[in-house]
Parts: structure tokens; C-alpha cells; sequence
């Protein structure tokens, strides 16, 4: 299936907002009407006065003048609050489908996307679509029809004088065009060179304490401050499109100006129109230019939406590497079984395979340890069994279901994957048990806590502020409660103390009976824990080495 188009994105994430749309437009027609017969009016009473007429003659147009702002102004607010609501709605659909993709959906597309330059693309270019969908669009579009009903308004008071009017619009014409032409790939440019440094900047306060220690703090700024730069460079690129446009704009408008008040006197003094005419076409130059001027500025900013725009559709565009099957029934998990991996063929570009023929099956109740060389594709090994890639060639089964034709969520709970590194996520430790395992009751996670971790961990402490020891019992916990049917343990004892390993092990020796558990383990006492060792090399499983001898 073709990927959508990033206009095609834009219609889909607003096909839900249809009646609010077409309310809004008539709200923009009906409010630019009565902002356009404000001038009309006021020389209509004009006319009246310099005729001969009594200011009581005059009070119901300046009546009309009153009203007609008042519903200008009342319509503006009921257009201001459409928008927003429109603009809330298509960005909720926008994020789901960033956060989709950036998710369940594709777990592996932080490898092809630096994290900064996907953190850009969730709060930078986001920010950007927002206010183009909120503010750019319908200002564009009210501008647009208030120009309309001014010109249309001229056109019947006095051919000649909007024909002076429109004079000018010629060159305002060739600079617009000129001015998105330049200023197009510029602020691509602008979009781009920002996310590059919002990585960059990212992976530096990352890298900062190691920087500090290998004492090369001051390439790690010159590095940082090299791409500010650039970025910077862009900025003014985009700058200079936007200087050379205004000004001429604001030129033309004086130039209109002044040869409508010349041409309008002259035309009044010969009785070829009334006073009334000038004064309204003076006060409507202001309705011609000011929505210009404010369209150039929307613009502006419509532009900068675009090229953020292509940013987000490359990222909702990313194939996904999982999905629920759609051309067959979906088959549940059982509650317990084998996990196997046969003939099983991976890699992450085409010309080289982290997974070459792996065949393997773990038992369930069978503890098996997964050891090799940093490379060797023990992770690529882990992150299939839990279905975050789909394999090239072979098949991944649970229980003899493979794992393809089964619904991504159900494996998420009946296989877990346990990572090295713990989690890092905002909240408590009793927010991160009640995410990890949502159905368990309040004492039964402080239960498990105290199980795993005695008196270290406690439910209210900042779940970022853990030791690494202390993040990993918490994730450990969260296995003792989610009772999974299948685990994956990635060094999980690791980062911890001996005692602390210890009573970890004894835990996990009862809440992993009767499952299938693969261990990826470097230390050789975490593989004498195990039932078996299998050892991957260069992405095939080889026999491992006889215990004592010198190869081992």
C-alpha cells in the first residue's frame, strides 16, 4: 500500500473535524462581509453629511457602522474558538499517529531516526503544525475572503479607483511568488538544521559527564556550537527572504495610498464621485493591505508548518515492522509452551545478516543462557522473541503459534523482556509496577516490591533518581506481578551486589517455574545458573565449549 501523502495526512487527521469545517467557513464569510461594510457605511454617512443631511439622517448608517462591528467582532470570537477546536483535533490525531509510529508499531525506528531528531519532530514540528492549523490557516483563509469582499465592494463604487488599487498588486504578486520560491527550501533547510541541533544538543547533555572525564569538554562545545551555526546560518537565510518581501509590500501600500487620495480629490472636485467614495476607499486600503500584509506573515508561518510537516510524514510514513494480521484470524497465546526460533534469518540492511539459520527452542520451565561476543546478535535474538522485528526468512513461535498471526499486545503480556539497563521513566516506582502490570492490586505490588527489594525500594521514590541496581529490582518486580508465560532476561542482575543478585535469583527461581526463559548472559556465573548455554557467533548458534578447557 502507498504511503499517504503529507496532504493526504492532513485531510485524513481532519476528516472527523467536517461540520465544525463547514461552520467555520460560513463564520469567515459572514464575519469578513460585516468587517468590509464598515468603510461602506461610514461613506455612506459621509455622503450624508456633505450633502446637507442632519446628523439624525446619518444615525441609523452609523448605527449600521456600530453593528456591523459588533458582529465582526462577535463572529472573530466564534471563529478564534473553531479554529482552536479544529486545530486540537487534527494535532490528538497527528500525535497519535507520530506516537504510533514511534511505538508499538515500530520499535526499532529510533536505529534509522537519531532520538534527538525524532524529539524534534514530537515537540518542534509538532508545535509548528499547531500553529499553522490554528492560527495561519484561518487567518489565511478570513484575509483571503475579506480581500475578496473589499475589491468586489470597490469595484462597484468606482471602477477607476480600484483600478489604481490594483495596480499595485502586480508587484506584490511577483514578490510573493518570488518570496515562496526562495523562501521554501529555506526554511526546509531552517526545520531540518533545528532538528540536527536539538539532537545534537540532546546527545550532548548525554555525553556530558564523559565528555567532562576524558577532558574533551571543549570539542564536545566546539562541535555543539558548530551546528548552532549552521542552523543559525539558515535562520538568516530565511531571514533575508522575509526583509526583502516585507518592505516592498509596505512600499507598494504607500504608493496606493498616496495616488488614491490624489486621483480620488481630483475625481471629487469634478463631481465624478462623492466625498464618500475617497473616504471609504481610504478606510478599505487599510482592509486591501492589512490582510496582505497579514497573509505574507501567515505565510510565513505556513511555510515553516510545511517543511515541518514533511518531517512528521516521514516519520507516520516508516513501514511498520509489526501488525495485528489482517488477512487472517488473529490466534491467541496459550498460557504456557515452547518458545522456539526456527531457521530464523535477520538483518538490519539486506547485504548483513545479524541472524544467519538460528534454530532454537527453550522449553518451557527450561532456563537457557544466550552467550557471545558484544556483536554477535544476542539482542537482535531478544528483541524477535518479543516481536519488535518481524524475521526475514523462518518463524518465531510461542506454544507453536507464530508469533505474526497473533495481536502484538497479547505478546507484550505473555512474553517479557526484561532489559539491562531498567526503566527511566517519569513517576514513582508504584506508577511504573501499576504500568507494567495494570491489573495488580496496590498491596500485591508492595508485596512483590519488598520480595525482590527488602527495605532499598520503597513505592513512593522517583523512579528516574534509582540507583542502576535499584531501577533493575524494580523492573524485576514487575515480572514477580505480570506472572508472564515467557522471559527474557538481559543481564538483569547485572548492575547488582551480590546479596542483592542473590535474593534476586531466589525470587526469580520461583516466579519463573514452569516457563520458558532465555538469559543473555556475559558473566560465567549467570550461565551456571542456567539449564544450558548455547553460545551465538557472528550470528549462528555454535556448540559451546567443554567446561574447563582453554577455549571456554
Amino acid at each position: 500500500m502507498t504511503a499517504p501523502r503529507p496532504r493526504a495526512l492532513v485531510r485524513r487527521w481532519a476528516r472527523g473535524s467536517g461540520p465544525r469545517l463547514v461552520t467555520l467557513a460560513a463564520v469567515v464569510l459572514v464575519g469578513s462581509a460585516a468587517t468590509a461594510a464598515v468603510p461602506l457605511l461610514t461613506g455612506r454617512a459621509v455622503d450624508l453629511l456633505a450633502g446637507g443631511g442632519t446628523v439624525e439622517g446619518a444615525l441609523p448608517f452609523l448605527a449600521g457602522v456600530a453593528g456591523a462591528g459588533g458582529v465582526a467582532a462577535a463572529l472573530l470570537g466564534l471563529r478564534t474558538w473553531l479554529a482552536h477546536r479544529i486545530a486540537e483535533d487534527v494535532l490528538a490525531a497527528a500525535r497519535r499517529d507520530v506516537h504510533s509510529a514511534v511505538g508499538a508499531r515500530n520499535p526499532l525506528i529510533s536505529e534509522r531516526h537519531p532520538p534527538g531528531s525524532l524529539l524534534s519532530v514530537l515537540t518542534v514540528d509538532v508545535d509548528a503544525l499547531r500553529i499553522a492549523c490554528r492560527d495561519a490557516v484561518p487567518e489565511i483563509v478570513a484575509s483571503t475572503a475579506l480581500f475578496v469582499w473589499v475589491v468586489v465592494m470597490m469595484l462597484v463604487l468606482s471602477p477607476v479607483l480600484t483600478a489604481v488599487v490594483l495596480a499595485g498588486l502586480p508587484f506584490v504578486l511577483v514578490a510573493a511568488v518570488h518570496f515562496r520560491r526562495v523562501s521554501g527550501p529555506a526554511y526546509a533547510d531552517q526545520r531540518r538544521e533545528l532538528a540536527a541541533t536539538v539532537g545534537r544538543l540532546t546527545e550532548d547533555l548525554h555525553g556530558a559527564r564523559t565528555a567532562v572525564a576524558l577532558g574533551r569538554d571543549d570539542d564536545r562545545r566546539t562541535g555543539l556550537m558548530a551546528r548552532h551555526d549552521r542552523y543559525l546560518g539558515t535562520e538568516f537565510r530565511a531571514m533575508r527572504a522575509r526583509n526583502r518581501f516585507f518592505p516592498l509590500l509596505v512600499g507598494v501600500e504607500g504608493l496606493v495610498v498616496v495616488a488614491v487620495i490624489c486621483i480620488g480629490g481630483a475625481m471629487t472636485i469634478t463631481d465624478a464621485i462623492g466625498l464618500g467614495i475617497v473616504v471609504t476607499f481610504a478606510l478599505a486600503l487599510g482592509q486591501v493591505f492589512g490582510p496582505l500584509r497579514q497573509l505574507s506573515t501567515w505565510v510565513d508561518l505556513l511555510q515553516a508548518a510545511a517543511a515541518a510537516l514533511d518531517r512528521i510524514a516521514a516519520v507516520v510514513r516508516e513501514p511498520a515492522t509489526i501488525a495485528t494480521p489482517a488477512d487472517r484470524p488473529v490466534r491467541p497465546l496459550p498460557a504456557t509452551g515452547d518458545l522456539e526460533l526456527d531457521d530464523v534469518r535477520f538483518g538490519y540492511t539486506p547485504d548483513r545478516p545479524a541472524l544467519d539459520g538460528v534454530t532454537l527452542r527453550i522449553r518451557a520451565g527450561e532456563r537457557v543462557a544466550l552467550t557471545g561476543a558484544t556483536g554477535a546478535g544476542k539482542s537482535t535474538v531478544a528483541r524477535l522473541l518479543v516481536r519488535w522485528a518481524d524475521p526475514g526468512s523462518g518463524s518465531v513461535r510461542f506454544g507453536g503459534v507464530d508469533l505474526r498471526d497473533t495481536d502484538p499486545a497479547e505478546i507484550g503480556r505473555t512474553i517479557l523482556f526484561v532489559p539491562q539497563e531498567g526503566l527511566r521513566l517519569p513517576g514513582t516506582v508504584g506508577d511504573i509496577l501499576r504500568l507494567l502490570a495494570p491489573e495488580a492490586s496496590g498491596s500485591a505490588a508492595e508485596q512483590a516490591l519488598r520480595e525482590v527489594a527488602g527495605s532499598r525500594v520503597h513505592p513512593d521514590d522517583d523512579a528516574r533518581t534509582l540507583a542502576d541496581g535499584h531501577a533493575q529490582l524494580v523492573v524485576l518486580a514487575a515480572v514477580l506481578l505480570a506472572d508472564p508465560a515467557a522471559v527474557i532476561l538481559d543481564e538483569a542482575t547485572a548492575a547488582l551486589d551480590p546479596d542483592v543478585s542473590a535474593r534476586v535469583d531466589a525470587a526469580l527461581d520461583r516466579v519463573l517455574t514452569g516457563r520458558a526463559v532465555l538469559v543473555i548472559a556475559h558473566r560465567p556465573e549467570t550461565v551456571a545458573r542456567c539449564d544450558r548455554a548455547v553460545l551465538l557467533d557472528r550470528g549462528r548458534l555454535r556448540p559451546v565449549p567443554a567446561a574447563g578447557s582453554a577455549e571456554q
